[in-house]
């Protein structure tokens, strides 16, 4: 099958940008205002929460309270594995309750359940807390060996427990998917998110099950979200990740795999996901070699093991394969996915009798269990016996949970013929899968699909070509054969082309008219992007953000008063949620209509946890100078996330701007700071009232440090304090060679003065610290300009394909494609930067590049 193929639906101070965004997470020292896509939206930033713990501890290894903070902190980033160690230290030292719980609950969601229990299994009183965790562990047990029932029994009593409710919502959810009860399942997930209470695992939840699905366009979209709630979560990356290998999209799994190992470095999850690459590139040996340290990691939850056995069985271990798999289905006889794998495996080696076992083992377990009348059915057509499969799929009942194959073709009338073919392309017999098509003689339009897939693997492009087109005639809103049919064209106009042909042939659904408006605004045909945005706001379906869409492009252009305009005529709706109003005003802000923003700011009243809208809020203040009103709308959010340190460190600047005694009251007052971080905010202090001259004397004062250094940067002005500083910054890595962060930042100075060997050198060693960094690369990409064009295009490419909303990545591409003479493509990466962020100005000079018309 082709790869891809869909079966579903900083202050602009030249190089500053640059060198400050290459820190990428290293180091944070200033926030800009808050975009949907750029802040998370929870109370508490746990990613911050864990960088300054994982600071107090270096400071102080036996800080039993910070290592508990940041065992707390790793549990709500799905940072697992560190968070169970980090409490198994505080546990062993302090027999911490607390921490025990923390211990049990990591464990429990990396899936080992047992250990989990017997981490309970004390010999104290449980508090309410933990008798609520065990409730929990309590129905996973059940649900691991398909007691349904039993599982939604024992978690009845938690669904409303203030800290495990969110848990036990999940795992009852898991309960009625199980059974086939979408629409309850569906319920509680969207109640979790309702509630705001553990969202982003309710979110991962239904990104997970989309994948499982088989619909990785829908779990990218939502593990995307999850990313852009909390940057770096390294589950939503995974999933990301997976779904791109799922789609054939190898090369950008490998890219969002660089910027995971960037943030993760003591995660053992790059390295599977990084073997599942290697093993889609056809290099099983690299994978097994690249998995070798963490096989008992592995082998705590379904896919890790399914995907050892799998690597086992390809380099002829299958007894070890075999083991491993029944070892899983020892520690959790309900695991679906093992059974399938483990009888497929049987049956592959001629132990049709065994697999029969396993079978009809696990049917007793969960008689008529909807997955496992599949998976037996599966097995029969396999034989040849397609009548009898058919026939005990029938029986299933209606609106049955059904995965795999089930879940991707929809109930489409011939969805069995479309398995058969879908089967069959998937083994790489996609002419079997044409003849199937040929006899069934149908337009069902998920088997016509399939037959454009087995035609363009065959070669017949045209023909391929030939049954979309009449597909997507027929069917203008079905997007994945419009995808498809793009995929057969060379060009970056191909998918433009192919949803303008959509649109003619009568699409009416919002999303065609949404993906158009933007691929054709980014390949730079902008009038018919702006009717598109048109149409896609009026659809039946369109969503709140389909109505901005026009007022973003305008915005994206520069064209301000265009935007305003678009934005003015949107009419309110009745209970329009905070955050709308909120986001709607700050892009008014953003197209110069300050004035109206803040009158119709200052009436809106933020409810609590609405992190991100006030943010918003504050920069719509801030954009107009009204530093009292920002500094009081982040008051109020520091109150509501205490722990926040980007927030605070916010709050002391436009505090500072107003009333400087007043901001260095409120630091000293902050808990938490590491010493040098408190020094270096301190001068920032002054440097925000202006009080330059005192802030050079204090810094001179501190001792080294990334932070002291890059407050240095920010007020050097002259090119001797610039090659001064960079000096010292030079002689600081000499003595202390792990600071990445003072690397990072040595290296874009040294850009900036030219001196290319001393940026290649740091670089170099930022690289070894942070290996895939996007911030490094594209430094790197800086220091090569001049010796490899080339060399510096790749590396380039390969940090904005990692971050493409990082503007300062985007404008590094943009200039060396101009460079190489390819203006083109660099209007079109500016082009899709702006749309995502229109304060990019560093974009703005490759903005017209490539436009039609």
């Amino acid at each position: 099958m082709p790869g891809g193929w869909s079966g579903r639906g900083m202050p602009n101070m030249t190089r500053l940008p640059c060198l400050i965004a290459a820190l990428f997470g290293v180091l944070c020292l200033s926030t800009a205002g808050a975009t949907p896509d750029k802040e998370t939206a929870s109370g508490e930033n746990p990613r911050v929460a864990m960088l300054r713990y994982e600071a107090a501890i270096k400071d102080d290894p036996d800080d039993l309270d910070a290592r508990f903070g940041l065992a707390e902190a790793l549990l709500q980033l799905g940072e697992y594995d560190r968070a169970e160690k980090m409490a198994e230290i505080v546990m062993r030292r302090a027999s911490d309750k607390e921490a025990r719980l923390v211990f049990a609950e990591a464990l429990l969601r990396q899936g080992r359940i047992d250990d989990a229990a017997k981490a309970l299994d004390v010999s104290y009183e449980l508090s309410s807390d933990g008798a609520a965790l065990k409730s929990v562990i309590d129905a996973e047990q059940a649900l691991s060996v398909g007691n349904y029932e039993a599982a939604l029994r024992a978690i009845e009593p938690t669904t409303g427990h203030p800290r495990y409710a969110p848990m036990a919502r999940v795992v009852a959810a898991r309960a009625f998917y199980a059974v086939g009860n979408l629409s309850m399942a569906k319920r509680l997930i969207d109640d979790i998110i309702a509630d705001g209470g553990d969202s982003l695992t309710a979110l991962l939840f239904r990104a997970r099950l989309a994948l499982r699905a088989g619909d990785p366009g829908t779990a990218m979209r939502l593990a995307d979200g999850i990313d852009a709630l909390d940057k770096g979560n390294i589950s939503a990356g995974s999933i990301v990740i997976e779904a791109l290998l799922r789609e054939g999209r190898i090369d950008e799994a490998r890219a969002r795999l660089n910027r995971l190992k960037a943030v993760s470095l003591d995660d053992p999850r790059p390295a599977y996901l990084e073997g599942i690459i290697l093993a889609a590139e056809g290099k099983t040996r690299d994978a097994a070699l690249r998995v070798g340290g963490i096989e008992e990691w592995l082998t705590y939850n379904s896919g890790g093991a399914i995907f050892l056995a799998g690597l086992k069985s390809e380099l002829g271990f299958s007894s070890q394969a075999e083991a491993i798999l029944r070892q899983r289905l020892t520690a959790e006889p309900g695991d679906l996915a093992v059974i399938r794998e483990l009888t497929g495996l049987l049956d592959r080696d001629g132990r049709a009798d065994e697999a029969d076992e396993v079978m009809k083992r696990s049917l007793s377990i969960m008689p008529g269990h909807p997955v496992l009348v599949q998976l037996e059915a599966d097995r029969l057509a396999a034989r040849g016996d397609f009548d009898a499969s058919v026939a005990l799929l029938s029986k299933l009942p209606e609106g049955a949970a059904q995965t795999g194959l089930w879940d991707v073709l929809g109930q489409q009338n011939d969805d069995v013929t479309a398995a058969r073919m879908f089967a069959s392309i998937r083994a790489g017999d996609p002419q079997s899968a044409i003849e199937m098509a040929e006899a069934a003689g149908t337009d069902d339009i998920m088997v016509q699909n399939m037959l454009a897939a087995a035609l363009a693997d065959t070669g017949e492009i045209e023909s391929a070509k030939s049954v979309l087109d009449r597909l997507i005639t027929k069917e203008p809103d079905f997007l994945a054969a419009i995808v498809n049919r793009a995929g057969l064209e060379p060009g970056p106009t191909a998918l433009v082309d192919t949803l303008t042909l959509a649109e003619k042939a009568g699409a009416t659904s919002a999303r065609i008219h949404r993906q158009l408006a933007i691929e054709a605004f980014v390949v730079g045909d902008t009038a018919k992007a702006l009717d598109a945005a048109s149409k896609a706001a009026e659809a039946e379906d369109s969503i709140a953000s389909d109505k901005l869409l026009t007022a973003r492009i305008h915005l994206a252009m520069g064209q301000g008063e265009e935007a305003a305009a678009s934005l003015m005529a949107i009419p309110t709706r009745e209970n329009e949620p905070v955050s709308e109003q909120v986001y709607r005003l700050w892009l008014l802000s953003l197209a110069g209509e300050e004035e109206k923003a803040i009158e119709a700011a200052a009436k809106i009243a933020l409810p609590q946890n609405e992190q991100l809208a006030g943010l918003q809020l504050a920069d719509i203040f801030d954009r107009a100078d009204d530093k009292e009103r920002e500094a009081g709308i982040l008051a109020t959010l520091r109150r509501s996330a205490p722990d926040n340190l980007s927030l605070t460190e916010r709050y002391l600047m436009a505090l500072a701007a107003e009333d400087l005694s007043a901001a260095q009251r409120a630091l000293a007052s902050t808990p938490g700071l590491s010493q040098e971080l408190r020094a270096a905010l301190g001068a920032r202090l002054l440097i925000e009232a202006g009080r330059v001259s005192e802030a050079r004397t204090a810094l001179e004062k501190m001792t080294p440090s990334a932070a002291v250094f890059a407050t240095e940067l920010s007020i050097a002005e002259s090119p001797a304090e610039k090659r001064d500083l960079l000096g010292r910054m030079a002689r600081y890595s000499a003595a202390t060679p792990g600071d990445a962060g003072v690397l990072v930042l040595l290296s874009g100075l040294a850009i900036e003065l030219g001196d290319l060997p001393r940026a290649e050198n740091a670089l170099s060693g930022a690289l070894a610290a942070m290996p895939g960094n996007p911030g490094v690369l594209n430094n790197l990409a800086l220091a090569r300009q001049k010796k490899s064009l080339v060399e510096a295009l790749r590396l380039a490419e390969e940090a904005y394909q990692a971050a493409p909303e990082e503007p300062a990545f985007a404008e590094t591409y943009a200039s060396l494609l101009v460079e190489s003479r390819d203006q083109a493509r660099a209007g079109r990466v500016a082009r899709r930067a702006l749309l995502a962020d229109p304060r990019a100005e560093s974009l703005v000079p490759f903005r017209d590049l490539g436009l039609r018309g």
